[in-house]
């Protein structure tokens, strides 16, 4: 059962307080998904909350981690109505945690997740990350049977010069290890019936996620967005 909460007015001053530097120094867009607002996972999920009652139904909701949480979706899909739910740091079993503030609240369209990359960052199995992608998948059919649900592949990271690029953000996180996890996500998404999408072949090089398209090994630089843009733009426009 979807239960529409309450709005939280401290949400709102918690975005005004944070967004205020910004917004008198003449941020752009791009700007802020470069340096994103440093809100708490709670304080997103709080303003998640206030501002649902206000988000007309049929959006595309994009669902993730820090990767789709700096993804500058107005400046990549003017002409479509997002909604941009990732959350720096969050793992699958994160996800399944939000779902009503992610996806039932919003009653969208289309579902966009991407998510899993954390899970091995933090030492979790690939296994974790196809149990907890089929129970988000099955909650998104139950709960909003109109969504169409697109899964994206998990991104590569950099594996090339550590003299090149720091790689500070990789981690544990293997080339080997995401295959494998995409290799899994693609027989989900037959099994389940959803699209699967395969990023991960326009963002590769021979050192695993190209050079230009990252700021640290793991999370995209502008050009490696648009690279994702351009994938995605012939799936969401169809």
């Amino acid at each position: 059962m979807r239960i529409r909460r309450p709005a939280l007015p401290i949400a709102a001053a918690l975005l005004a307080a944070a967004l205020a530097p910004a917004l008198l120094a003449g941020t752009t867009e791009s700007t802020l998904f470069t340096k994103p607002v440093q809100l708490t996972r709670e304080h997103r999920i709080e303003l998640w909350r206030e501002e649902a009652p206000d988000i007309e139904p049929g959006a595309i909701a994009f669902v993730g981690d820090s990767i789709t949480a700096g993804f500058p979706l107005l400046t990549a899909f003017p002409e479509l109505r997002t909604v941009n739910r990732g959350i720096p740091g969050d793992t699958s079993t994160q996800v399944l945690e939000r779902m009503q503030e992610s996806v039932y609240d919003l009653d969208p369209s289309t579902v966009v997740l991407m998510i899993g990359t954390n899970d091995l960052g933090h030492g979790g199995t690939i296994e974790q990350v196809i149990e907890n992608t089929a129970r988000i998948v099955r909650l998104v059919q139950a709960n909003e049977p109109q969504a169409r649900i697109v899964l994206q592949s998990v991104y590569p990271v950099y594996a090339g010069d550590p003299d090149a690029l720091a790689r500070s953000a990789v981690g544990l996180r293997t080339n080997e290890a995401l295959d494998d996890v995409n290799s899994a996500l693609q027989a989900l998404a037959g099994l389940a019936e959803i699209e699967y999408l395969d990023v991960n072949s326009a963002l590769r090089g021979d050192d695993g996620l190209r050079i230009e398209y990252t700021v640290d090994g793991l999370h995209l630089s502008p050009a490696g967005y648009e690279a994702v843009a351009a994938v995605l733009t012939g799936v969401l426009g169809r």
